[in-house]
């Protein structure tokens, strides 16, 4: 049986997180984790082996903020033999932008709940979507240094990488007037940035809301192309470190290695101290490897941790269950 593929939405704290696990479980037809971006994961890159590729999520502040931003940069530095496909939507593409060498500045007048049309290069993850009416949410927008003489239409260069951040590929504008917002644009109207790609590696950047109720059919067909293109480059069929398995009936869980195990029983255990008093877990992973069986185990403090939130940090969740629970 095939693992089963799991996208991890990175959280910055933002309202409409909800909706686009809603989207994504809808349009992917897979299981979305939501993780908020603060916090504190002993091995990132090891927890991130269980998933098939990540969306950077909406949220206020500025990419430029670590506190802001919190594990997001963590994605677009990961080695090249740790690369993840991943899809940032509005700060989550601002964040991409930026450490690639992108400016993130303040729009002359804030767009909340500003629906407009995008023109796009009809590639990628627009492939098969040249407009779409989107609805956009935000303060600051993205410039890769572009020059953006009159006409737009027929601006070229707009779509090709600039020399500011040339592994940046521009994929879609708002090209609208926005004079109604603010009386220099008028002057000099400009194109405002709604979505790129990475010229080298899986990483992919919204501007808009594809959740947002307002964004038409073509929003879903987006992040459908997104994850098409995410599914031909996730790493999730490698396996560079030892899978343990273990059989529920005909269902088979896989974790990278035993180190999650390990890992997970350090870092509960450095959160909360032990003390005679405090009762403890024993997680074990069984292998079964022709007629051997193999057993890792490790006794981990629960504090004010729960059966169903230990199952679920191992990814067991889904699966049907027998848990043994006794006090000495």
């Amino acid at each position: 049986m095939p693992p089963e593929h799991r996208i991890l939405l990175l959280d910055a704290y933002d309202s409409f997180s909800h909706n686009i696990i809603a989207l994504l479980e809808e349009v992917c037809q897979v299981k979305t984790v939501k993780l908020h971006i603060d916090t504190f994961v002993p091995d990132f890159q090891r927890y991130l082996a269980q998933f098939s590729a990540v969306v950077c999520g909406p949220g206020p502040g500025h990419p430029a903020s670590l506190r802001d931003v919190g594990l997001f940069k963590q994605i677009w530095t990961l080695p090249d033999d740790r690369l993840l496909p991943a899809l940032g939507i509005c700060l989550g593409f601002q964040s991409l932008c930026y450490e690639l060498g992108a400016s993130v500045v303040p729009l002359p007048q804030p767009r909340h709940g500003v629906r407009t049309s995008v023109t796009s290069t009809s590639t990628s993850i627009f492939d098969g979507v040249p407009h779409a009416d989107t609805v956009q949410y935000h303060s600051l927008h993205t410039d890769l240094g572009h020059v953006q003489p009159l006409p737009l239409p027929s601006n070229a260069q707009l779509w090709e990488p600039s020399k500011a951040c040339p592994m940046l590929e521009p994929l879609a504008w708002d090209m609208s007037s926005q004079a109604h917002l603010d009386p220099s644009f008028e002057q000099n109207p400009k194109a405002v940035l709604m979505a790129v790609k990475h010229t080298s590696k899986p990483f992919y950047g919204i501007q808009f809301h594809p959740e947002s109720i307002c964004s038409d059919v073509s929003a879903k067909k987006i992040v459908a192309n997104w994850w098409q293109l995410a599914l031909t480059a996730s790493p999730q069929t490698k396996s560079d470190s030892p899978v343990l398995e273990r059989w529920i009936g005909s269902t088979r869980i896989s974790v990278r290695d035993e180190s999650v195990i390990t890992d997970l029983a350090s870092s509960l255990g450095s959160a909360t101290p032990r003390a005679p008093d405090v009762p403890t877990l024993t997680i074990a992973k069984s292998m079964r490897k022709a007629s051997n069986a193999r057993v890792i185990s490790a006794d981990v403090p629960l504090g004010k941790l729960d059966i169903p939130s230990i199952c679920d940090a191992l990814g067991l969740a889904e699966h049907e269950l027998i848990v043994l629970d006794s006090e000495e």
